[in-house]
């Protein structure tokens, strides 16, 4: 331990004169500065209003499927390649395509909701079948019948 210690100090002093250093801390206060300078402009009872969400919702729908067909037929594709694929597609969309993404999208709620109602339903009555402290056996053939 202390050879590590002074290899880290001997690492420590020769770095903090090196170019790398310097060109840090250059950057940091560049930062510095560019943050004070946007404090200083913004008026600090200016009412801040949340960003909206502009996102269709269809658009999470068509990003899934589209995303996934990209991915397939590119490999070699960047995420974020293919995100600005994905993104440029569904910008020429038409009204038309634009209304089954909608479709889509209602259906999979629905899909989700009736899954969702159906884990509920069965994690209630694992709840119950627990506190009733009943066999492992007679816990499958409640949940089963």
């Amino acid at each position: 331990a202390i050879g590590d210690k002074a290899r880290y100090e001997k690492e420590l002093a020769a770095y903090k004169n090196s170019e790398k250093d310097m060109a840090w801390r250059a950057y940091v206060a560049a930062e510095e500065r560019k943050q004070a300078a946007s404090n200083s402009t913004n008026d600090a009872n200016e009412d801040k209003k949340p960003a909206e969400d502009s996102t269709d919702p269809a658009f999470m729908s068509y990003d899934t499927y589209a995303r996934r067909y990209i991915a397939s037929r590119h490999p070699q594709k960047k995420d974020i390649e293919v995100t600005m694929v994905v993104q440029s597609g569904w910008n020429v969309l038409s009204a038309e395509v634009r209304n089954y993404w909608n479709r889509v999208h209602l259906a999979d709620q629905l899909e989700y909701v009736e899954k969702r109602s159906v884990y509920q339903r069965f994690a209630f009555t694992v709840q119950e079948v627990v506190a009733a402290k009943v066999s492992t056996q007679e816990a499958l053939d409640y949940l089963c019948s």
